[in-house]
């Protein structure tokens, strides 16, 4: 079992990009993959990053995963799930909070290079 699936499992609040194609998700009744449900859900005309979102579960709990279009050109997947077990906010705002965890990561990321650092905590693992 993953983190993110345990920290759900959990109920803890929890914003995370999910990408795991291996895992199994409810949604409307039946038992679908993550490419799956995007498939079945009604697809947003007009807003450039939120392409569709759906209430799923995931493990029996239910939670919200927004799908955004993937900028990255060298991908062959047009999208991205964000996942939120915090049902009470907006698509927007995972959105948001999610782009300012990604800020977070690329930040530590550069530090990590920038003092190199990097090279000297994967050699001690």
């Amino acid at each position: 079992m993953t983190v993110a699936l345990a920290l759900i499992e959990e109920a803890m609040q929890h914003i995370k990009c999910f990408k795991h194609d291996k895992i199994f998700y409810g949604y409307t009744g039946k038992v679908y993959k993550l490419r799956e449900i995007y498939s079945l859900v009604e697809k947003r005309k007009g807003n450039k990053d939120v392409l569709a979102s759906a209430l799923i579960y995931c493990h029996g709990i239910p939670v919200r995963i927004v799908f955004v279009r993937n900028r990255n050109k060298d991908t062959k997947r047009k999208w991205l799930a964000i996942l939120s077990t915090d049902l009470s906010i907006s698509e927007e705002e995972i959105i948001r909070i999610y782009g300012m965890r990604w800020d977070i990561e690329v930040c530590f990321k550069m530090s990590k290079c920038f003092l190199k650092l990097a090279k000297e905590l994967s050699s001690q693992l």
